[in-house]
């Protein structure tokens, strides 16, 4: 999961949030008081997949951007809604796990 961390973290698009939790089990809840981008961020953990939708949003600029599980394939799918798209969604990460979803979708914002 590290190597997964590392290329959040390597994002333009990528910055703490409160509620995050770091790789050494500090959970971040001031603003303005969070680690440096050599700190890891904890993708096991619930508030930190939570943020991390969050920013994967405000990069794409869409709040109702989603994740949703494809049971017939097993993977997580990241999902903005594009009129213009057949199904009415566009599809911009998809993976085994949401962490890696998430993290796809953050790497490919505009």
């Amino acid at each position: 999961m590290s190597e997964l961390a590392k290329r959040a973290v390597a994002c333009r698009h990528w910055r703490w949030m409160p509620g995050m939790l770091d790789e050494h089990g500090n959970r971040y809840v001031a603003e303005g008081r969070y680690p440096r981008r050599s700190v890891l961020p904890d993708l096991t953990d619930p508030a930190t997949l939570g943020a991390l939708l969050a920013l994967v949003r405000e990069a794409w600029g869409d709040d109702r951007v989603s994740s949703v599980a494809n049971t017939v394939y097993g993977t997580r799918m990241i999902l903005m809604p594009d009129d213009a798209a057949p199904e009415g969604e566009r599809l911009i990460g998809c993976s085994t796990t949401e962490a890696e979803a998430l993290v796809i979708a953050l790497e490919a914002a505009p």
